[in-house]
């Protein structure tokens, strides 16, 4: 630990290695503590208890970034609440009945997958309340709402300039897109692993008229037109006059496997 003490001006720190446990990390913890210079840190899979106790009052770290939480339970978020300076958060999984730090937060990566129902409540509650107003990006994972539950999601981010989405295997609409804010904010694009997607959605796309950046990666239940592809890597397309940079990997085939008896 002790090189970590003679590095008290460091700005950011990335550790990798296996998951952290309170019982284990305490020194180590104690060690970060010290580096209250730290803007960004990211840590492997930090559970809760190692969250509460890293930001333990009293503390003078300034974190601007904190990436790697396995979790965002309630126990998290409340820990979160005192460390203002906290603009990005990524967290594995959330599963918190309170998103109250989400006010402060312009960055947000999260992962969506088996959310209980109290979670999935206080998350849309949240946004209708205007907790998300000031999110600018936003990449959530493995999700399964439904497309106007995304929408009302969406409604609460005015300022939203970047939207990705990873593994939203069931999604079968992009009609979300047509939210109003983000027919006037969305300057970015991302979708990836979203197979479901019948290529004729790419129409709520071409709605987004300030669209920068598209990226669209094995997404899609089938390519998509070879005429459209070939004009958003032009960077020609009419509908999307802005569009600037464009990346395409069409869905690839499932894969069968025969085996002869």
């Amino acid at each position: 630990m002790g090189c970590l003490q003679r590095v008290a001006s460091l700005r950011s720190l990335a550790v990798g290695g296996h998951v952290l446990e309170i019982k284990h990390a305490k020194p180590f913890l104690d060690a970060l503590r010290l580096l209250t210079q730290l803007h960004t840190l990211t840590l492997p899979f930090i559970p809760a208890q190692c969250v509460e106790y890293l930001l333990c009052p009293p503390h003078q770290l300034e974190l601007q970034e904190l990436s790697g939480l396995s979790g965002l339970d309630d126990t998290a978020a409340a820990a979160l609440l005192k460390l203002p300076s906290l603009q990005r958060l990524t967290a594995f999984r959330v599963d918190c009945t309170s998103f109250a730090v989400v006010k402060q937060l312009r960055e947000v990566r999260f992962g969506l997958s088996n959310l209980e129902p109290a979670t999935h409540a206080a998350l849309l509650a949240s946004a209708a309340a205007g907790h998300f107003a000031q999110i600018i990006k936003l990449e959530l994972q493995r999700g399964n709402m439904q497309s106007d539950e995304l929408s009302a999601l969406l409604a609460g981010m005015p300022h939203l300039a970047s939207l990705t989405l990873n593994e939203w295997r069931q999604l079968p609409t992009l009609h979300f897109l047509l939210t109003p804010p983000l027919q006037a904010s969305l300057t970015e694009l991302g979708l990836t692993s979203c197979p479901a997607l019948p290529p004729a959605e790419l129409e709520h796309v071409f709605g987004l008229k300030q669209l920068r950046g598209l990226a669209l990666v094995n997404s899609f239940n089938a390519p998509l037109p070879a005429d459209v592809v070939l004009q958003l890597e032009s960077r020609r397309c009419l509908q999307l006059p802005l569009l600037k940079r464009f990346k395409y990997c069409a869905p690839t085939a499932p894969r069968y496997v025969v085996r002869l008896s």
